[in-house]
């Protein structure tokens, strides 16, 4: 009933950014996919840090596609995700032709097979691959796994690092556009910080224009806000963006985590509309000075 209240992209998509984020994107897969590789290849065993590798990957060449897209301005977010595919699986393939050729190559009696062996030949990696399965590539917790176990594991790396390519890239060009100034809104993050609350108190009543409910929401009760972020054309300061998000901060082993979850994202607000939310706000919540008045 409120969608024409969220911000959406224009749809504009410049062919020449989309052409350089392909580009840039197989490029930056290429070295990465050899770092990535050989540090997987030389680690004794299996662990946490090996998940985090492969996605610390994947969101590398991610950042470099959505990079050039933000770059160039891309407000269409299919069009994100048809060029960060591509590039996702590219850097799938590719990390696999490194690895290969790095198991390959390691020890005293290294298998005389070049890089481009592997590359122009589909069939001989695959087979090279097969045999690797059958014999198993690392340990886990004492137990080599080989067959089947070793594909799901594989095929788990395998959607980690598209995964990952493809929500860097989306995430870089999701924020708003300034379509008037022909820019990027600027973000205010934790413009204020409010009491806890849930979606379905605060998102209907914002929806209706009902500010009163960020008075009536007070200040943080003990280890649960609500923070307020703000997307806002630095240029003519026109339309802003309200994303209201639920922070809890809980302890998990001796430690503070941050559990975050979105309330709201992108809610349109008038100029007329940010003076009265800034008014409601100030009478519970402090409000960054730089934000403009509207």
């Amino acid at each position: 009933m409120y969608a024409d209240r969220y911000y959406k992209h224009s749809g504009t998509v410049p062919p020449l950014a989309i052409v350089k984020a392909l580009l840039l994107g197989i490029l930056a897969a290429v070295p990465l996919a050899f770092v990535y590789a050989y540090i997987i290849v030389y680690l004794p065993i299996i662990s946490v840090l090996t998940f985090l590798l492969t996605a610390g990957f994947g969101a590398m060449v991610g950042f470099a596609v959505g990079k050039v897209m933000h770059s160039g301005k891309v407000r269409n977010n299919t069009a994100a995700l048809a060029a960060a595919i591509p590039v996702g699986l590219f850097a799938l393939w590719i990390s696999w032709v490194a690895w290969v050729y790095a198991v390959l190559h390691r020890g005293d009696s290294p298998v005389e097979v070049g890089v481009l062996d592997l590359v122009f030949s589909p069939a001989g990696l695959w087979k090279v691959i097969g045999l690797i399965n059958d014999k198993g590539a690392w340990s886990l917790k004492g137990a080599t796994p080989t067959g089947g176990i070793l594909w799901a594991m594989w095929a788990g790396e395998a959607a980690i690092i598209v995964g990952c390519v493809l929500l860097v890239a989306h995430t870089m060009v999701h924020d708003p556009f300034c379509e008037a100034c022909d820019r990027w809104c600027e973000e205010h993050k934790s413009f204020a910080v409010v009491g806890p609350t849930h979606k379905d108190v605060l998102v209907p009543r914002l929806e209706q224009s009902d500010y009163g409910i960020l008075t009536e929401l007070a200040g943080p009760e003990g280890d649960a806000y609500t923070q307020l972020d703000l997307h806002q054309c630095s240029q003519c300061q026109g339309n802003a963006a309200l994303t209201a998000t639920r922070v809890t901060m809980k302890l998990k082993k001796g430690k503070q985590e941050k559990e975050e979850k979105v309330l709201l994202r992108h809610l349109i607000l008038s100029p007329s509309d940010l003076a009265i939310v800034k008014e409601k706000l100030a009478r519970t919540a402090p409000v960054q000075e730089e934000i403009a008045p509207g």
